[in-house]
């Protein structure tokens, strides 16, 4: 069964996002070095070569289309991604094409959907 390992850390700091099977944060290149064996094996299999970079842009591409059903905007992107300006949010994701960009609602109609629906 997959679950999160207890944090065995100093109590003195906020909890990392990533622990190691034993409940210890990864050292500063070992999340990096654990995600690329399994980058490398994604590449062995299916023949696609996958980084950091790589997944960043599927991510922010991801988050930008969703942005038709949750009102949320590029903003909320740059934050999501903890970047310190837009213009980083914006090289990250790609264009939506061009039938999708015509289904897009605005966002203050997005999120006054979404209010109604939490509250009924």
């Amino acid at each position: 069964s997959l679950h999160r390992p207890t944090y065995i850390g100093p109590k003195n700091k906020p909890e990392p996002l990533f622990l190691r099977g034993d409940g210890k944060p990864f050292t500063e290149n070992g999340f990096g070095s654990w995600a690329g064996r399994i980058f490398d094996d994604i590449e062995k299999e299916a023949g696609i070569k996958v980084s950091s970079h790589w997944v960043r842009h599927t991510w922010a591409t991801q988050f930008n289309r969703a942005s038709r059903f949750t009102g949320l905007t590029a903003k909320d992107l740059m934050v999501e991604g903890g970047w310190a300006n837009i213009q980083i949010a914006d090289r990250y994701m790609h264009e939506r094409p061009f039938e999708e960009l015509l289904e897009v609602r605005s966002a203050i109609s997005l999120l006054k959907e979404n209010r109604t629906t939490r509250a009924a």
